[in-house]
């Protein structure tokens, strides 16, 4: 991740995206949101699903797009497009547990019995 991180720093560095991770410390990852809605059944239309996925940029091509390196935030179960109303609440969740995130975290994993932290 670092060497992606260099190298999108050195190719960007005239846009926004390369002087924020050239005034970031270097455990700061940036990521990319994207979320479009899909049928749950493709004969009836009475409900879809809305993902709001990430990727992580640091992650080098193609492994960024990899299923295991995409990150659910959240999901909108609507029958059609959501309105802007439902999204922006779905987005203020989303973004209110990032700033958790980045404040740090304890964790307790059941299978090792361990508890950590998130920094």
């Amino acid at each position: 991740m670092q060497q992606t991180r260099e190298n999108n720093k050195h190719d960007l560095k005239d846009t926004w995206y390369g002087k924020f991770l050239s005034k970031e410390n270097e455990t700061t990852f940036t990521l990319t949101l994207n979320t479009d809605g899909i049928q749950k059944h493709k004969m009836r239309s009475d409900s879809g699903l809305w993902p709001f996925i990430f990727m992580i940029n640091e992650l080098p091509f193609p492994q960024r797009r990899y299923v295991e390196n995409i990150l659910l935030a959240g999901i909108i179960r609507a029958k059609t497009s959501p309105s802007n109303k439902m999204v922006q609440i779905c987005l203020r969740l989303i973004i209110d547990h990032l700033f958790l995130l980045e404040d740090g975290q304890p964790f307790y994993v059941i299978d090792l019995d361990e508890q950590g932290g998130i920094e």
